[in-house]
This record gives structure tokens, C-alpha cells and sequence, in this order.
């Protein structure tokens, strides 16, 4: 309940309220519904903070978020091996042609950090950087990612 009144208050303030939809499947599909009618957009999401899930349950995951209502899905991994991230990565671009809303994607810790710096080219639509401090693995000074970013616009 507290969770649910949390989300409904900042979507009277916020343009996007993200909702960890996984772990509140019962609830979300009426708490997105709520959300989007005191005036914000759902970035759905979901977090692996212990491994990369195989290609078939991230675009599980992914298909269930859209059709409890997400606007946006959005998915996090962490790598065990630069193969996890390699894979991740394939299934993101592969993502941005199954569903119907844009996706944000990364794979975190240090192995995944080309994930949040190139992500855009495998189909993901935002990226985090750290203003001061990191709030989750593998994420960079906002700076650093600004500077990165722009080298790469320019090559694209």
C-alpha cells in the first residue's frame, strides 16, 4: 500500500514515475493505471542484481511490463562474464523490434559499462549517470558520460 500511495504521489509531480513492475505483478497493472491518471508516463522496470537472465527470460520480462501498462520498459543485469554482456546487448537490439515502446537497457559493474556508454546504438533510449555518487554499479560521472556521448553522436 505504501508503495502504491509513494508512486500515485509523485505522479502528481513527476513527468515519469519508475515501477519495479516484477516484483509488484499483482498490483501493477491497477497502480500504473492509477499513475497515469494523476498525470505521468510508467517506466517499467526491472533489476538483476546478481546475473543476466537468458535472452528468453529478458524478453519475457520485457513483454510482461508492456502489457501491464509501462510506457517505457526498462531492464538492468549484472554480468558474470563479458559474454553475458556481449549476449545482453544482442537481445536489446533485438528488443526494440518485439515491443511497441521504447526500451532502456544496461548491463552493470564495470563489464557492463559500454552497455550505458553505447547503448543507444542496440536500441536502448536512455542512459544513468552519477551526478555525485553512483547509485548502482557500474555507473559513470555524469560528466564523463556527457563527453562520451558526444564523441559518439558525432560518429553516427
Amino acid at each position: 500500500e505504501k508503495y502504491s500511495e509513494i508512486c500515485c504521489k509523485a505522479a502528481e509531480n513527476c513527468d515519469y514515475v519508475d515501477v519495479e513492475i516484477m516484483g509488484h505483478m499483482k498490483i501493477a497493472k491497477n497502480l500504473i493505471a492509477e499513475i497515469k491518471k494523476n498525470g505521468a508516463k510508467v517506466i517499467g522496470s526491472n533489476h538483476h542484481f546478481d546475473n543476466t537472465p537468458s535472452n528468453g527470460e529478458i524478453i519475457d520480462i520485457m513483454k510482461k511490463m508492456e502489457e501491464q501498462g509501462a510506457d517505457i520498459c526498462k531492464i538492468a543485469v549484472m554480468p558474470e562474464a563479458k559474454e553475458d554482456v556481449e549476449r545482453f546487448m544482442d537481445v536489446s537490439s533485438q528488443l526494440k523490434d518485439i515491443l511497441n515502446v521504447p526500451i532502456i537497457t544496461m548491463s552493470m559493474a564495470g563489464m557492463g559499462v559500454i552497455s550505458r556508454l553505447a547503448g543507444e546504438c542496440f536500441g536502448s533510449v536512455l542512459t544513468f549517470g552519477a551526478a555525485k555518487k553512483a547509485s548502482a554499479p557500474g555507473q559513470i560521472a555524469v560528466e564523463d558520460l556527457n563527453t562520451v556521448l558526444q564523441i559518439l553522436h558525432k560518429s553516427i
